[in-house]
């Protein structure tokens, strides 16, 4: 029984390493960016929307939200509909926009 448990506890806890191990790949797996031809179709202070192709997605703004209008710091408000826009959702909740990148230009 000694020699059992001599063996398996260390056993036990490298699988417990392993696990948490892995536990932020997973994570970053869960984060999304929504890209390719993408625009605003509708702006809130607390919500964008935007189509990409024929599917509109609409994403929630939170204040940890980070977001940059050609590469500077910005605001919900400096959102525009028919900005070329990617959007990068939250790793905790997929529906919420962790960060919006957005720009005049296609």
């Amino acid at each position: 029984m000694k020699c059992l448990l001599k063996h398996l506890l260390p056993c036990i806890a490298l699988l417990c390493l392993l696990a948490v191990g892995t536990a932020p790949a997973n994570a970053a797996r869960r984060q999304r960016k929504v890209t390719a031809e993408t625009t605003i179709s509708a702006i809130s202070k607390d919500s964008i929307s935007i189509k990409s192709g024929h599917a509109t997605h609409t994403f929630k703004i939170s204040s940890q939200t980070a977001i940059h209008v050609d590469g500077m710091k910005a605001e919900a408000k400096d959102l525009k509909k028919g900005m070329h826009a990617e959007v990068t959702t939250s790793q905790l909740d997929p529906n919420t926009a962790s960060a919006i990148e957005a720009s005049l230009a296609q």
